[in-house]
């Protein structure tokens, strides 16, 4: 079994693929990381020629409804998603999702996707990837929105 990552692309990928190489030999299973360029692995995740892929996504702090329709690792064959991952009760469900409010019934289509993805392991989150921002003092009203990422609009230098 192979695990390839980019490390290249995002500091910490060969980290993770060590840790789930390592919990794969618990289970019996041996593993070998590729470390590949950035170009390398965006090919072989575009063509499904992989096993095991490290690699990241945003929008899931959004709504789910955004998550699944927003981050390729989340869309079906037809929408270029690099698991190639086919099922008409997925795209009913992710509609589903998108069209309705009442959070009971997200929930429960939500649980519905979560089980499907769980059984039949087209993707697998397995860790979240936090950004730490810092600045000094003097900046000021640097705020950063819901997919962590800086909101400039109204920052100014107090010096």
């Amino acid at each position: 079994m192979e695990i390839i990552s980019s490390d290249k692309r995002v500091y910490g990928y060969k980290f993770l693929a060590e840790i789930l190489q390592a919990d794969l030999k618990k289970l019996g299973i041996n593993a070998k990381i590729t470390d590949l360029e950035p170009v390398l692995c965006d090919s072989r995740q575009d063509k499904g020629d992989f096993q095991i892929m490290v690699h990241n996504y945003g929008r899931s702090n959004r709504d789910p409804g955004t998550m699944v329709t927003a981050a390729k690792a989340w869309y079906t064959d037809k929408e270029g998603g690099s698991s190639h991952y086919e099922n008409p009760e997925y795209d009913k469900l992710r509609q589903e999702l998108q069209s309705t409010l009442d959070q009971d019934k997200r929930k429960q289509i939500c649980r519905q996707i979560q089980h499907m993805m769980r059984d039949e392991c087209f993707t697998i989150v397995v860790a979240p990837q936090p950004t730490a921002w810092a600045w000094p003092s003097y900046v000021k009203d640097l705020r950063y929105d819901l997919e962590n990422s800086p909101f400039v609009y109204d920052v100014w230098l107090d010096k």
